[in-house]
Formats: C-alpha cells, sequence, structure tokens
C-alpha cells in the first residue's frame, strides 16, 4: 500500500497496536494467574509490548521532528510511525529496536541505489513502509548476534575503527 498509494492506513496500524499489547497482556495475565508456565513466554510479556510500541513510535516521531526541522520537509510520515508501533507492539522493545535498524541499513542501501541508477532523487518520496516490514523480519528471524557475527566474518573479525 505504501509503495503504491504513499499511505500506511490507520485502518490497517492502529488495530494491529491494540491486537499486540492485547495478545501480550492476556499472555502476562495468564502467566499471573498460574495458567500457562512456559519458559517461552517469559520475553513477550504485556510491559515489554507496550514498551516497545512506545519506543518504535517514539523513535520514528523523533526522525520525523528532527527531518522537518534540519530540512524544512517531513523526512517521515504518521503511517510510518504507527506501523513501527506496532512492530514493537508485537516483538517488543529490543526487537523493535533491531527491526528499526535494519530498516535503516535496508532504506539506506535501497535508496542509495536508486538514486544511483537515476530512479529517484536526493529529495524524492521513499516508501519506507516496505523496509519496516522487511526489518522486522529481520529482527525476528536473525537476532542482532547473528547479524553482528555475519558482519564481523565478513570484515574479517575485526571492529572497523
Amino acid at each position: 500500500i505504501d509503495i503504491r498509494f504513499q499511505i500506511i492506513p490507520d485502518l490497517i496500524t492502529l488495530p494491529g497496536v491494540v491486537t499486540g499489547l492485547l495478545i501480550h497482556g492476556m499472555i502476562h495475565v495468564s502467566r499471573l494467574a498460574g495458567w500457562v508456565d512456559s519458559p517461552s513466554l517469559t520475553g513477550f510479556i504485556f510491559w515489554d509490548s507496550l514498551l516497545g510500541a512506545l519506543v518504535g513510535g517514539a523513535v520514528l516521531w523523533g526522525v520525523a521532528v528532527v527531518s522537518e526541522m534540519m530540512y524544512g520537509q517531513v523526512g517521515m510520515g504518521g503511517g510510518d510511525v504507527k506501523l513501527a508501533a506496532l512492530i514493537g507492539a508485537f516483538i517488543g522493545w529490543k526487537g523493535v529496536l533491531r527491526a528499526l535498524l535494519a530498516s535503516f541499513f535496508l532504506g539506506a542501501l535501497i535508496g542509495g541505489f536508486m538514486m544511483i541508477i537515476r530512479v529517484k532523487k536526493r529529495r524524492d518520496y521513499i516508501p519506507f513502509g516496505p523496509f519496516l516490514a522487511l526489518g522486522s523480519g529481520v529482527a525476528f528471524f536473525y537476532p542482532i548476534e547473528r547479524i553482528a557475527v555475519w558482519y564481523l566474518n565478513a570484515l574479517g573479525g575485526t571492529l572497523p575503527i
């Protein structure tokens, strides 16, 4: 939707945030009541979900505010902010930080390539929603430790300083 219409509808993102919070809230209540005793659920409790939604939304809202102050134009849409909150509600605050890092990296890589081949110009809008989706997949399936090991191995096992 973001690629074609340059919008991420509230009809998708806002119920998604609520759904993520409700799911994790039910898990949290189930654990407190003793109905569920699963160590695999310990990282996905309500507070982690709530903090994830707040962190995801706040980081992209901050990017939007700073880019508008620095460049005089909107650098991040409200739909992107709400999509980041949705992602945080489902994968928690650590997961959303990994997702945002991967999203920014992928966006810079692909956006830079699009400018090199002259498909886009520096000030053109590039939809960020697809990068958020890809970044959240990377964050969910590939923990940051795996990415760091891959990166260090690609550099010959040393930190680039």
